[in-house]
């Protein structure tokens, strides 16, 4: 996965996880022969970068409290340049890096909120703010003209856009270089800059496109046309600099919701796993009816919507068919409703509703416009409140009469995000992740309603959006996935234990209302890096 290639085309930085973590591999072209080059660590390296000459490379790192590294093209020196960003992009005379605050690796269609760009000088280590606009994945052009990069729309639409990186009021000249409503992202620059490839599903698959564009303006001259590649999901564009060499990972994916049955009482998982769905169909975060019947997910690749299926795997009903995007339901706690989070003829996204047959869709929400967008919505146990959150923290919206309390942040510098109700209503547990930048997070935390308080229970860092704690039915302990791991906190002697063994592809959790049985999406990709070499001038 994440290759990058030399300058001259001859070498390739790739990250694999064949060690058991994430590691970033160098091997030539042709070889077979494959060389790690961060063996001296147990956390996630990823996402390499060559520099221009091909004497370095930047990643992003979690080691030291995570950010934007640089060391030599075979792994000597390795130095600290940042305490957060991903997606690092050399500038063409190799002394600054620009990155972004949001991380994209494989998914496109999740974003944890507005990610902005920002550029480091690489000898002093100094970082400056480019633009707070919505930005991820970042590409320099060759001349250093302009910085190509992807964002979301309030309407959750992807396009790229170009920014001009030294100019002195650099917002001003961001220009978009495709406006459509296919999704549109990882952006790379032909070496002569006078093309942007990209990804793009606007074929019905995730394929490489091209379009024309000048380079001093960042205007785009033509239309894309498409570059056919081999497979239903390429991704990771990177190219050689000096050559007319293009190479990507061409990806392949499976998502599974496994079922296991659970003690609560002895907080220990008694049997399974055992299937209930999947396939090659791409869905998210899902949840469990509270009679414990049925499971509602939304669909994320190509048209959004929203589907209920049994527990035991029958009668898969799809409940929302149209282009509007529909996502992350959730019931209501007598199981009348289903919850759900989409733009349909509103400026941002909002909350609705839907009855589990499919009939009775209705707005909930009315977000005022300087707040935004609110996601994630989560019934309180008496059914009066939903509980959201987006990149500034968690929200509580009374149904009955429609107001809206924001709640408190955590400290200045970190909020409340992906939280859930305690089954008494009184208190909520979720992640503490810093503000705007969400991906950055430092434990979990619970929240006392009454008392508006905050208390650290650990402090581990779950991923956002698929960390999402769950409280167990005493009350008195979370259950949430770290690394491929299940984890149990008391909430009170904040005693912490792993319950299970490594499930490999671990990704998000939900509980039935009596514990019983656990649910996990289990998620298992395959990827082959290919190489493309292209006739010069095309």
């Amino acid at each position: 996965m994440l290759p990058s290639l030399s300058p001259d085309g001859k070498t390739l930085a790739f990250v694999s996880d064949s060690s058991g973590n994430p590691a970033i591999y160098l091997q030539r072209i042709g070889g077979q022969t494959q060389i790690k080059l961060t063996d001296d660590t147990h956390v996630a390296d990823t996402q390499p970068a060559f520099s221009p000459d091909g004497a370095f490379i930047a990643f992003r790192s979690h080691r030291e409290g995570g950010g934007i590294f640089v060391m030599g093209a075979t792994g000597e020196s390795v130095r600290k340049l940042t305490d957060f960003g991903y997606n690092p992009s050399w500038s063409p005379d190799g002394k600054e890096i620009v990155f972004c605050s949001d991380r994209v690796e494989l998914n496109p269609a999740v974003k944890t909120g507005n990610g902005s760009l920002w550029i480091v000088n690489v000898s002093a280590g100094s970082v400056r703010l480019l633009t707070k606009r919505d930005s991820a994945q970042p590409s320099w052009s060759p001349h250093g003209d302009r910085i190509a990069f992807w964002a979301a729309g309030n309407n959750g639409q992807r396009d790229i856009w170009t920014i001009a990186p030294h100019d002195a009021h650099p917002d001003q000249t961001i220009v978009r270089v495709t406006n459509d409503p296919a999704l549109d992202w990882n952006p790379i620059w032909s070496p002569d800059g006078k093309s942007l490839y990209f990804g793009s599903d606007r074929d019905g698959t995730l394929n490489l496109w091209r379009i024309p564009v000048d380079e001093k303006s960042g205007k785009a001259t033509g239309v894309p046309v498409p570059i056919a590649l081999p497979g239903k999901f390429a991704a990771h564009f990177t190219e050689a600099r000096l050559v007319n060499a293009i190479a990507f990972t061409s990806v392949s994916s499976t998502y599974d919701i496994e079922r296991y049955d659970f003690d609560p009482a002895a907080l220990a998982i008694t049997s399974g796993p055992s299937v209930v769905f999947g396939g090659s169909f791409y869905f998210t975060v899902f949840n469990v009816s509270p009679d414990g019947k049925r499971i509602a997910f939304s669909s994320r690749a190509g048209q959004e919507d929203v589907f209920v299926v049994n527990t035991d795997g029958t009668d898969v009903r799809q409940l929302t068919n149209d282009p509007e995007r529909d996502r992350v339901p959730s019931w209501s706690p007598d199981g009348k409703l289903i919850y759900f989070y989409s733009v349909r003829g509103t400026p941002n996204w909002e909350t609705w509703s839907i009855s589990p047959d499919g009939t009775g869709l209705r707005q909930i929400t009315r977000t005022p416009p300087e707040i935004g967008y609110l996601m994630f919505p989560r019934s309180s146990p008496d059914g009066s409140s939903l509980l959201l959150f987006n990149d500034t923290g968690s929200y509580v919206w009374r149904i009955r009469d429609s107001q809206l309390q924001r709640l408190p942040a955590i400290d200045n510098e970190h909020v409340l995000t992906d939280a859930s109700w305690s089954p008494d209503g009184q208190k909520l547990v979720g992640l503490s992740s810093q503000s705007h930048r969400l991906t950055e997070g430092n434990g979990i935390v619970t929240y006392s309603i009454a008392a508006k308080h905050f208390e650290k229970i650990s402090d581990d860092a779950p991923e956002v959006y698929y960390g999402e704690p769950v409280w167990l039915p005493d009350g008195k302990h979370v259950l949430y996935p770290l690394h491929e791991r299940l984890v149990v906190v008391d909430t009170v002697t904040r005693k912490r234990r792993d319950i299970s063994a490594t499930i490999s592809g671990l990704s998000n959790i939900a509980l039935s209302r009596d514990g019983r049985a656990l649910y996990a999406r289990v998620v298992h990709t395959t990827g082959e890096i290919w190489l493309m070499k292209q006739e010069p001038g095309k």
